[in-house]
C-alpha cells in the first residue's frame, strides 16, 4: 500500500497554519515579488515561507514548550468521570465482548473498587490505544477524522503562537521606522501590512490559547469513544 506525501492531515492540520502563519509576511513581499518575478515565483514563495513556519513550529514541539495534553478519552473512560454511568457502562460491556484482554471492564460495572486505580488507568489508556488502531479508516470513520484534523490545527497553531507574535511585533516595528518620517502615525496605521500584522496579533492573543487546544482535544475525545459503538461489527 502506498501512502501519500501530503494526507489531508498534512494539509488541513500542519501545511495550513504555516501559510495563515506566513501570510501577513507575504503580503508585505508580494508587491515586489510580482513585479520583479510574476505570479509563479510569488506563489512558491509563499510556499517557501509556509514551509519555514512549519518548520519553526515543529522545532517548537520538540523543544517540549508546549503543554502536554493528557489522554482525554483515556480520562473519560474512567468510572470516575463526567460520562454519564450508562454511556460508561455501554462502552465497558462492548470492550469486554470485543477484545478478551478487555474481559476486566466486566468489574468495572459491578464493583469498581475490585480494580486499584493504577490498574484501572492502565485499562482505559490500553483500550483507547486499541480502540484508535481500529479506527484508522479515515472514509468508514470520516468524523473522527475531522476532529482530529481540528485538533492537530489547534495544537500548531498554538505551537507557533508566541514565534508569531514576535515575528509580526518585529515587522510593525521595522515598517514604522522604515517609514521616518515620510507617513502620519495615520497613515502607517492605514497601510494594508499594518493592518494585516494587526489583526493577526489581535487573533493571536485572543483567539489562541491553552484552552481552545483542551477544547478540541476534548471533542477528539467523545468523538473516538462513540466508534466504540461501531466496532461492534468486528466479532
Amino acid at each position: 500500500m502506498s501512502l501519500p506525501l501530503f494526507d489531508d492531515y498534512d494539509l488541513r492540520a500542519r501545511f495550513s497554519v504555516g501559510l495563515l502563519y506566513g501570510l501577513p509576511f507575504f503580503v508585505d513581499i508580494l508587491p515586489q515579488l510580482w513585479e520583479s518575478w510574476g505570479f509563479l515565483p510569488a506563489v512558491a514563495c509563499y510556499g517557501a515561507l509556509a514551509c519555514i513556519c512549519q518548520g519553526i513550529g515543529q522545532v517548537v514541539r520538540n523543544m517540549g514548550t508546549q503543554k502536554v495534553q493528557p489522554d482525554r478519552a483515556a480520562e473519560l473512560l474512567m468510572p470516575e468521570s463526567s460520562l454519564s454511568a450508562v454511556t460508561k457502562g455501554r462502552y465497558y460491556r462492548k470492550l469486554a465482548q470485543i477484545e478478551s484482554e478487555f474481559h476486566p471492564f466486566e468489574a468495572l460495572l459491578s464493583k469498581p473498587e475490585n480494580l486499584a486505580q493504577p490498574e484501572t488507568e492502565d485499562l482505559c489508556k490500553e483500550a483507547v490505544r486499541w480502540v484508535r488502531g481500529q479506527t484508522r479508516d479515515s472514509k468508514r470513520f470520516h468524523f473522527l477524522r475531522e476532529e482530529n484534523i481540528n485538533y492537530g490545527f489547534c495544537r500548531n497553531m498554538l505551537a507557533l503562537k508566541w514565534p508569531g507574535i514576535i515575528a509580526n511585533l518585529a515587522a510593525i516595528i521595522v515598517f514604522v521606522f522604515s517609514c521616518g518620517r515620510e507617513m502620519t502615525c495615520m497613515e502607517i496605521a492605514a497601510q494594508p501590512g499594518v493592518i494585516l500584522h494587526g489583526l493577526w496579533l489581535v487573533y493571536l492573543f485572543l483567539g489562541v490559547n491553552q484552552d481552545s487546544v483542551k477544547k478540541a482535544a476534548g471533542r477528539y475525545a467523545y468523538a473516538l469513544l462513540e466508534t466504540i459503538d461501531l466496532l461492534k461489527s468486528t466479532e
